[in-house]
């Protein structure tokens, strides 16, 4: 097997006492910069419509079909909430840091995993630094590390999971244990995400198979059992749902979400010119790390490396693969989301932290770190966050704490480790800046403040939500070629965090109803009721669906 340990990537010996010293310090900080201040900001984005179902899913003990205000939720199986609903069990809370700790282990876990796993193939240093880059990519460590009550990091891992057993098994010619195990983290993945898991197993077993001259083993008799084995799973999840609500309208739902996101349903035009977009928007996402593009293009040693490396190491040959067989899917779309890149990340990496010596030739970096600190100076000059607590303090600390690890990369070498330190500083300066800002920014918590104003009117009563239904046309079709459309009537849409607030608030589902009835107080969109009959007693505005509502007691 050929290995390359890339122990010459910084001066010091990885086995030093000095360099374990300062890895256990930047990990253990790393532990507190990601798992402290998650109760700083509230639920954003996707994080309240998950954690909303989840509350509906514990409070009706109903866990087989998904609901959101009280009607069946068709757009992604219930995995992900019966994790979150477990979550709230066992540690008897549905606080904000709760709803975010599973995906967020999720993350850890494919960065701890990546670097056991990949370490016998690219050496020690290159599988440490690749785990930490992929923690310390500038989305992954200012964004989705913060928004972890969404599904995406812990599909990722999932999807990590499915790809290094195919390549594992694969390598040692276990053949039952490569499509049996994999095919049950591709139902794993289907009830996380959805369709993604299917063409993530289909291509890359064909293209890695193909590459390795082993199109036959396709036709193993495991190959057969392992479908047989997805399909008994997916009865098992669909037969009982039938029972009880339309099936085909969860199968209809993945199908139109999986086609918005691949592309399939965007003009071609759009979708080639967004095509060559998407690539910077990738490297974008993987800042600082993605820069070591820069020495390994500029010197053809370490091209040659990461060539050589490509076709003789099974691991990087597997890497090349995945990512070129499979990333498609997410490039060639005008609709390029963050999200559906992050499973990518430590294959990327593992490519990019091979050759020997990029450090010492990587003047990008320090560049990256002097605008990083400049930015954090420059925090108490900008309005938004003059309302921060003794901002200039903050400011000034972080900008020093930067600094000082400036010198100290540039003292050693450019010694990767520091870096990742920097990071992690970073992400803590963050976290006493940015985060809270924008928790005393009420334009951003305006929903919030919208559901505790209504809980004030309406005390622990219950609270409907009336207003017109919506009627999701899934027209079934790739390209010119329909396979019908399955029509589905479900709850209106309205900011997700003023029903959770209220549910949380009162243990109570905020059912949507289409008809007023007494007892109870509704949240009615204003078109809807007569305000010379009903009393409106608290009036806003749904700025994400640009509705207006009324709160009133019929």
């Amino acid at each position: 097997m050929h290995r390359a340990i890339n122990d010459t990537m910084t001066q010091a010996d990885p086995n030093s006492q000095k360099q374990v010293s300062t890895i256990a310090i930047t990990l253990a900080l790393l532990a507190i910069a990601l798992f402290g201040w998650q109760n700083v900001i509230e639920l954003r984005a996707e994080e309240p419509r998950r954690a909303l179902i989840s509350l509906e899913m514990l409070f009706s003990g109903d866990y087989l079909i998904s609901h959101i205000n009280g009607w069946v939720y068709y757009n992604k199986p219930p995995l992900f909430n019966w994790i979150m609903v477990g979550f709230f069990k066992i540690l008897g809370s549905t606080d904000t840091w709760v709803v975010r700790l599973p995906s967020l282990l999720g993350f850890v876990g494919l960065a701890i995993t990546h670097y056991f796993f990949s370490r016998k193939y690219i050496g020690h240093n290159a599988a440490l630094f690749s785990a930490l880059a992929c923690i310390t990519g500038i989305d992954l460590l200012l964004y989705a590390s913060i928004n972890t009550g969404e599904i995406d990091l812990l599909y990722a891992f999932v999807v990590y999971l499915q790809a290094i057993a195919i390549f594992h098994f694969q390598q040692r010619k276990e053949y039952w244990r490569m499509y049996l195990i994999t095919y049950f983290l591709t139902f794993v993945g289907f009830m996380l995400k959805g369709l993604p898991s299917l063409a993530f197993q289909a291509i890359t077993l064909l293209f890695w198979l193909s590459i390795n001259k082993q199109v036959k083993k396709l036709f193993h008799p495991a190959h057969f059992v392992g479908i047989i084995l997805l399909g008994g799973l997916f009865f098992s999840y669909f037969y009982p749902v039938s029972l009880r609500a339309q099936w085909e309208g969860i199968l209809a739902r993945q199908f139109v979400e999986a086609s918005i996101r691949s592309g399939l349903e965007t003009h071609w035009t759009d979708t080639l010119l967004q095509s060559f977009i998407n690539p910077l928007r990738f490297a974008q996402l993987l800042l600082p790390w993605s820069l070591l593009l820069i020495p390994i293009f500029r010197f053809r040693d370490h091209r040659r490396t990461l060539m050589s490396g490509i076709k003789e190491n099974p691991f990087l040959t597997f890497c090349a693969v995945f990512i070129v067989a499979n990333i498609g899917l997410y490039w060639f779309t005008a609709d390029f989301k963050s999200r559906y890149q992050y499973m990518f990340f430590p294959f990327v990496l593992s490519l990019l932290f091979y050759p020997k010596g990029l450090a010492a030739r990587w003047y990008s970096g320090a560049i990256f770190m002097m605008l990083m600190a400049i930015a954090f100076l420059a925090l108490p000059f900008i309005d938004y966050f003059k309302p921060v607590p003794n901002i200039y303090l903050k400011s000034i600390l972080v900008s020093l704490a930067l600094s000082a690890t400036i010198l100290l990369y540039l003292k050693k070498n450019k010694g990767l480790i520091y870096l990742i330190f920097f990071m992690a500083i970073v992400r803590i300066g963050y976290n006493e800046t940015y985060l809270r800002a924008w928790a005393l920014d009420d334009e951003v918590n305006k929903n919030i403040i919208h559901a505790e104003r209504i809980l004030a009117v309406t005390h622990m009563d219950p609270v409907y939500l009336y207003a017109t239904p919506l009627l999701l046309k899934n027209d079934l079709s790739v390209g010119p070629l329909s396979f019908g459309r399955v029509d589905l009537k479900v709850s209106t849409l309205i900011s997700y965090q003023i029903p959770y607030t209220i549910s949380q608030a009162n243990g109570q589902v905020v059912q949507f109803r289409e008809e007023l009835k007494s007892g109870g107080f509704y949240i009615a969109e204003t078109n809807l009721v007569d305000t010379n009959i009903y009393v409106p007693l608290y009036r806003f505005r749904d700025t994400w669906q640009k509705r207006d509502y009324v709160l009133i007691e019929p």
